[in-house]
């Protein structure tokens, strides 16, 4: 039997990304147009902005919490949660849950010791990269984080608030990203 996925959705570009991702890779395993059944609940992302400003994660695993209790009620047996930084609170939100929920931290860790990286350049929100959210994890691997300087994880940030999230990646988007750091953005 097939397992129905849950979708605690953050944002709304890393929730459809995860659906669609979903879709096409199960497609690949259980044939064309084929997947199992997707459930997916989300909080209006400024909710979960006010929390994330201030490193309020009882806050976040609180909303979490809620979306997996819907999603759990309506079938879902298992929790995907699509965004990095929520999992600063996923023992909490573990220890709560109804059903299993993964672990992003866990699961990419995982694949990177699977590969056999020795460093992993860590990006995502300021928190992800500076509160060190992957750092043990890898490094019990024998793996080492590369953590972005404070400019890298400022331009990092501001692109993902500026353009991922509100789904307005331009080239320039792309390019402020990109390693090494574009020359406008290295000597700022």
């Amino acid at each position: 039997m097939t397992k129905r996925i849950g979708i605690v959705g953050v944002t709304s570009e890393g929730a459809s990304l995860c659906y669609s991702t979903i879709c096409s890779e199960a497609s690949k395993i259980m044939g064309l147009n084929h997947h199992p059944e997707i459930y997916l609940h989300n909080h209006s992302f400024h909710e979960f902005l006010e929390s994330y400003n201030k490193k309020g994660w009882k806050g976040v695993a609180g909303m979490v919490t809620v979306s997996i209790k819907k999603l759990a009620l309506i079938g879902a047996d298992f929790i995907i949660i699509p965004a990095n930084s929520v999992h600063f609170a996923f023992d909490e939100i573990k220890k709560v849950s109804p059903i299993p929920v993964l672990s992003i931290v866990e699961i990419a860790a995982n694949e990177c010791k699977g590969k056999n990286y020795k460093k992993v350049g860590i990006l995502g929100i300021g928190a992800t990269m500076s509160d060190g959210l992957f750092n043990e994890k890898l490094q019990s691997y024998g793996i080492e984080p590369a953590i972005p300087s404070k400019l890298e994880q400022k331009i990092v940030n501001d692109t993902i608030y500026n353009d991922i999230v509100p789904a307005k990646v331009t080239a320039k988007s792309v390019n402020a990203i990109r390693y090494p750091a574009p020359k406008a953005c290295a000597s700022s």
